[in-house]
């Protein structure tokens, strides 16, 4: 959800990612929360549901604990369904870093231009709980040194078909 009047704003949710391994199947995934504030000129609230893509291992070792950018935006969304999408690249150790897209499903009335700070937090509580490991970490799951849980089983399976294509076809 996202919600602000100008000039402060702010957001929080939750979700999960996941990694491709090195054999070219996926992670389990580790369970996360997106928080944001924001400053600038906007009003309005939505719901968003945002699906990112990270493009590269060193864009991917940030969501392994925890993970802070800072940029900006330019949104609108309004009605019952708002769309948009967006690309962070960052430098890091003064190498360009492959961007990560973001692909957004809005609902609601939301207008800005902002500035961003936003965290992306590990939440430790339900990957233990998912898990039944009390010190399980996102980098373990994400490194695929965990046991995939039953519960991840449609997930996978979904994720199979969309590469395949044949997801399309049901």
């Amino acid at each position: 959800m996202r919600a602000g009047i100008a000039p402060f704003g702010g957001a929080g949710g939750s979700g999960l990612v996941m990694s491709r391994l090195p054999d070219g199947s996926w992670s389990a995934p580790s369970m996360l929360t997106p928080q944001n504030l924001s400053v600038g000129f906007l009003i309005g609230l939505d719901i968003l549901d945002v699906v990112l893509i990270i493009n590269s291992p060193a864009a991917l070792e940030g969501f392994k604990s925890h993970k802070f950018t800072l940029g900006g935006e330019i949104g609108v969304a309004a009605g019952p369904l708002g769309a948009g999408a967006s690309a962070e690249a960052s430098v890091k150790e003064g190498k360009l870093v492959p961007p990560i897209y973001s692909y957004v499903k809005s609902r609601g009335l939301y207008a800005g231009v902002e500035i961003i700070g936003q965290v992306f937090l590990t939440r430790f509580d339900e990957n233990e709980r998912v898990y039944h490991h009390p010190r399980v970490t996102g980098r373990d799951i994400l490194d695929g040194k965990v046991r995939m849980p039953p519960e991840v089983a449609s997930l996978h399976k979904t994720l199979q078909e969309a590469e395949k294509g044949t997801a399309q076809l049901v």
